[in-house]
């Protein structure tokens, strides 16, 4: 029979040998050894204060890694077990950096319905103040995750909910009331998650109160990295009606918006759901087309080129970003890489370059292997579109925003 597996035993392997040894040695012995299991389970499967205890070690960074394990090789009647010593501690153990990966673990392996409203029961009173911190959001994500419809609706419900307390609602009843904690969490890194796991998963009529209490700051949103994500999100799931809304909150500061990543995204994101829309969203979008696309080329231009030659271009490159635009710039062109003079609706620049509104075209021979591979990926992470055309000393890399219309042969002529 296997030697016990105690506390000390524990205490005394961890003092020792490193985690990672304690972690493949224990979790091997557990896999193969049906006995050793058996009897770490029931070890652990006792509430406090027995010792060992399930709480204990999940809540070690060793001991939470044995936990686990067993939760994942026991048969259903051990992992019930155990999951009720957890499920009273659920709300602490969900801060804790080694305890949440644990009650995340029972969340998705609880045996029954039962078992899994026992451990989401006590994170319901505190879901919005779990969603602020780094593991809980986690943990609210995972319920959200894996909770019946009924336990779903009721998390969904605290993160809609009103003024967070009674005296905080007293304190100024003539004021207008607090937002949802929902849309405090979209801002943040980790409570944006659950923002979007709830736009994914809750009911139509709490989806449609999320998507109203969000787009009330829908720029702000817009504007930060967390939020730009949330807003995509929500333009994902948005009933026509509520597209029309975000449109209407973003595409006014469309040109402030394209000034930054997050602005970007969020922009992005309203070109997918507009394709067919009217004027002023095709004005919008070509702004963020001239913006997404200068940004990607000033960094493509920036880093291209390797070999004798390479410093030189990128000099040569630089200038006509940065410079005056004297060469680049059409018949009444303000200057710079994306004027729009020229009969055939682009401006020829410095080396060949070729610009229009919404697309750039480079020759060929301005950028080395490695350069053009960069702009096909800076091209794909901003939602552009990227092609080689033409053969020979006429070939060309072209750049252009998904609605822009493919340039006829004449735009692209060395």
């Amino acid at each position: 029979m296997a030697a016990p597996l105690s506390r000390g035993v524990l205490q005394a392997l961890r003092a020792h040998l490193p985690a990672s040894a304690v972690r493949e040695s224990w979790l091997r012995r557990l896999r193969e050894d049906d006995a050793a299991r058996r009897q770490m389970v029931g070890r652990l499967a006792r509430a406090p204060p027995a010792d060992p205890s399930a709480i204990a070690f999940a809540s070690d960074a060793v001991g939470s890694h044995l936990v686990q394990a067993c939760l994942r090789l026991s048969v259903p009647a051990e992992r019930a077990a155990l999951i009720s010593v957890l499920a009273p501690a659920a709300g602490t153990l969900a801060r804790s950096s080694h305890g949440s990966f644990v009650l995340r673990a029972a969340l998705e392996l609880a045996p029954s319905a039962a078992d899994r409203s026992a451990l989401i029961a006590p994170l319901l009173p505190r879901c919005a103040e779990l969603c602020a911190t780094v593991h809980g959001a986690h943990v609210v994500h995972e319920a959200l995750e894996h909770a019946s419809a009924r336990e779903r609706e009721a998390l969904v419900a605290r993160l809609l909910a009103g003024p967070p307390t009674a005296a905080a609602a007293a304190a100024a009843p003539a004021a207008a009331p607090p937002p949802p904690p929902l849309v405090r969490l979209a801002a943040q890194t980790h409570g944006s998650l659950v923002a979007q796991r709830v736009l994914e998963l809750a009911s139509d009529a709490q989806r449609a109160l999320a998507q109203r209490a969000l787009l009330e700051t829908a720029r702000e949103l817009a504007q930060s990295t967390p939020g730009s994500f949330v807003v995509s999100t929500a333009l994902q799931h948005a009933s026509a009606a509520e597209a029309q809304s975000w449109l209407a909150r973003l595409l006014p500061h469309a040109a402030e918006l394209a000034g930054s990543k997050a602005g970007v995204r969020a922009l992005h994101a309203c070109a997918e759901v507009s394709a067919h829309a009217d004027e002023q969203v095709a004005r919008a979008t070509g702004l963020l087309a001239g913006a997404a696309l200068e940004a990607a080329m000033r960094a493509l231009i920036g880093g291209a080129g390797d070999g004798a030659d390479g410093g030189a271009r990128r000099a040569r490159a630089r200038e006509r970003c940065d410079g005056d635009g004297a060469d680049a710039a059409g018949d009444g062109g303000s200057g710079g890489v994306f004027d729009d003079g020229g009969e055939d609706g682009g401006a020829r620049g410095a080396d060949g370059v070729l610009s229009g509104p919404g697309w750039i075209a480079f020759p060929a021979r301005a950028l080395d292997a490695r350069a053009r591979r960069r702009a096909h990926e800076l091209a794909r992470q901003l939602g552009l579109v990227s092609q080689s055309v033409g053969e020979g000393a006429e070939r060309r890399l072209i750049v252009r925003a998904r609605h822009a219309q493919s340039q006829s042969p004449s735009c692209i002529q060395t």
